[in-house]
């Protein structure tokens, strides 16, 4: 039981940068690209794209 509590809070850590990836291009192949009227988000530099 102590390994698979610490394998269920393992995993997401190490793996957050490209689970967050993996959900983000789903969500783009079922939704499709953002309306260019829409509120663009802000990038790294803090511009809107």
């Amino acid at each position: 039981m102590i390994f698979w509590g610490l394998f269920s809070v393992a995993i997401p850590v190490l793996f957050f940068r490209l689970s967050r990836g993996l959900w983000m291009n789903i969500d783009y192949c079922i939704t499709g690209p953002s309306d260019p009227h829409e509120e663009s988000s802000k990038g790294i530099s803090g511009k809107n794209s």
